[in-house]
């Protein structure tokens, strides 16, 4: 009979109770051959937990045994085969089908036998139970540690080092650890600038090698550089691990010297947080984008570039992808927007600059706290010296034993409330020195802003506008520039540059114009559809007139009155496809849009769905259809 030796053991079971391969592997070949069988083959798997059956070489074991090469399998106690009952009982089911005899070495089952079979279920039961038993003691012992303060004591993250059981915190790793989140918070880099940047001046990682925007990812979103452990954040689900919610997470301050302040370690993550938002847009050269939006349905401005004209425009991300039924506002050109909002930021940066600063909200009682400071520290000082003298009149038995304990709780009471009140103290004195630095960086950036804009590049505009502003949003008749403080300027000076709407009209204006729609004139048509709301896009598509000649005609409108409308626009005259569209629909005003498709496309047209629909939507063809 060919058997089959299967061995397994994980790392944890061979380090605690010396269930080692070699001692399974001898214990198993001195049975097969008491038993008389031959052994066709050894299968390891060393260092895997029996939690499920991914194993490579249970997997080609039961490859084996489908082909036909195995006859009996061998193990040194069931639950080297799996301690999960759903998983054992499928493989013994699967040896079962093949006609293979499964026999354990040290519980001395052969499952070529009823009684044999149905042990064989009840253990694989108490395998499950232990399995499970082995993991809940692990979690307790693990949340037992993070309880007390301690991380787990494996690989020490980049920073630290293990010495005495306990975090200790490696000096000339620290300082690049120091340098990762100022790069990060001060200079809005993301992950592979601040890489690069470490690569280009030598730095190297613990390992000799380069870093890289996982490397810097991971020290960036770790809370242990802040003296914090956060534990449950995943669990195992089917043999999958999964992301537990952040109300499961327990978050506890840890028993090791932090590297950064906590308060360093939140504007690190709102910054990563940020640039998460706003996608690639620091990778670009353009000095608004990132940050350009669109004030109708939120979405992020995006840079087109027409290299041949060397126009740069900013559109609406939503209204490019999906469409002008999502979002309806207009792109502007880059150009243009840009001059103008750098012309008025220069102006409003000086003469707003002590209103934008006083948004910096402060409690401006540095000194009051240095000083409660030092008085606790004083007060702290006075107990210790009771302290000691209560402990000398105890040793000249001048007070007794009972005495001296409730004396030292009553200091240690006081000195405790003391203390929590001078780290309280500390916490509020690191948040006014923050914002005091954050201030003082703004005022700087002010200051140095109208001196530099116009000689700088574009990546140094974009990163001087970074540094001053939040986000500047686009609305159809204006754009709001939102300061970081949260200031907010209205720029009313950009609806004069678009000149998109009608001003109101009189009786008498609307009478001519009126008047002169019922002669078919295009122009009237377009100031009497502007006056009603429409914007210059809509007028365009159901006039087939270009938006640019809808915008000329209104400004003109604006400067000139009726006067302006005798020179009729011309529309733009349809192109062939289109006739031929015209013509298809006037025969057949059933057909669908597949089909007008199909067609254009059986007469040499070169069409899609989209400009068939779109054709249809703008009513060119019904202007088509009236001439």
């Amino acid at each position: 009979m060919k058997v089959a030796l299967y061995l397994r053991v994980s790392t944890e079971e061979q380090a605690i109770r010396g269930y080692s391969i070699e001692a399974q592997k001898e214990a198993l070949r001195d049975y097969a051959l008491k038993k008389g069988w031959e052994i066709a083959g050894i299968y390891e798997d060393a260092g895997f937990s029996a939690k499920d059956i991914n194993r490579p070489a249970l997997k080609r074991l039961l490859k084996d045994i489908e082909d036909g090469k195995i006859n009996a399998v061998l193990v040194w106690r069931l639950d080297r085969i799996s301690r999960s009952v759903g998983d054992f009982s499928d493989i013994v089911e699967f040896f079962e089908k093949h006609g293979v005899i499964f026999d354990s070495a040290t519980e001395n089952i052969d499952t070529s036998t009823p009684s044999g079979r149905a042990l064989v279920n009840v253990l694989a039961v108490f395998a499950q139970f232990e399995r499970e038993s082995i993991g809940e003691r692990t979690r307790l012992g693990k949340l037992k540690k993070v309880q007390m303060g301690n991380p787990a004591l494996g690989l020490p993250p980049y920073g630290y080092r293990i010495e005495d059981g306990e975090y200790k915190i490696n000096e000339a790793e620290a300082e690049v650890v120091r340098l990762i989140f100022k790069l990060c918070v001060d200079n809005h880099w993301g992950y592979r600038k601040i890489a690069s940047h470490l690569n280009e001046i030598g730095l190297k990682t613990r390992q000799g090698g380069f870093w890289n925007h996982g490397s810097i990812s991971s020290i960036l979103n770790n809370p242990i550089y802040a003296g914090l452990i956060v534990w449950n954040k995943t669990k195992s689900l089917r043999g999958k691990v999964i992301k537990r919610p952040k109300s499961e997470w327990i978050k506890l301050k840890g028993n090791f010297p932090p590297i950064i302040s906590e308060e360093l370690f939140d504007l690190a993550s709102s910054r990563i947080k940020e640039r998460n938002q706003r996608g690639r847009s620091l990778s670009s050269v353009y000095p608004l984008s990132g940050i350009i939006r669109c004030g109708l349905c939120g979405m992020s401005y995006s840079v087109n570039r027409r290299k041949e004209r060397g126009v740069v425009n900013y559109f609406c991300s939503s209204r490019k992808g999906k469409g002008s039924v999502v979002c309806n506002n207009r792109t502007v050109n880059g150009t243009k927007i840009e001059k103008l909002l750098v012309s008025k930021l220069i102006e409003i940066t000086q003469k707003e600059k002590e209103l934008i600063l006083s948004s910096f909200k402060g409690e401006n009682r540095g000194e009051e706290i240095s000083k409660e400071i030092k008085n606790i520290s004083t007060a702290l000082e006075r107990i210790e010296a009771k302290r000691k003298k209560i402990f000398e009149l105890y040793e000249d038995e001048e007070i007794n034993k009972a005495i001296l304990k409730e004396r030292l709780k009553e200091l240690e009471s006081e000195m405790a409330l003391l203390k929590s009140r001078q780290e309280e103290l500390y916490l509020r004195q690191d948040r006014e020195k923050n914002i005091e630095h954050e201030r003082k960086l703004f005022s700087k950036a002010i200051d140095n802003f109208s001196k530099i804009i116009n000689l700088a590049t574009p990546s140094e505009k974009k990163a001087l506008i970074r540094a001053i502003f939040k986000s500047i949003v686009v609305y159809p008749e204006k754009i709001d520039a939102v300061f970081k403080t949260g200031y907010c300027l209205t720029l009313t000076d950009y609806e004069k540059s678009i000149k998109e709407k009608v001003r109101p009209l009189t009786e008498e204006e609307q009478k001519q114009i009126k008047e002169l729609v019922l002669k078919g004139n295009i122009r009237a048509k377009a100031i009497l559809l502007s006056s009603d709301g429409l914007s210059s896009w809509k007028i365009a598509g159901i006039l087939g007139i270009h938006p640019g000649r809808i915008r000329y005609a209104i400004s003109e409108f604006n400067k000139r009155g009726v006067t302006s409308l005798l020179s009729d626009l011309k529309p733009k005259p349809p192109l062939p496809w289109e006739i031929k569209l015209a013509d298809i629909m006037a025969s057949n005003t059933q057909i669908s849009l597949n089909k007008l498709t199909e067609e254009l496309r059986k007469s040499g047209y070169n069409v899609s769905h989209y400009m068939v629909k779109a054709a249809i939507r703008k009513n060119k063809l019904l202007n088509i259809l009236e001439a």
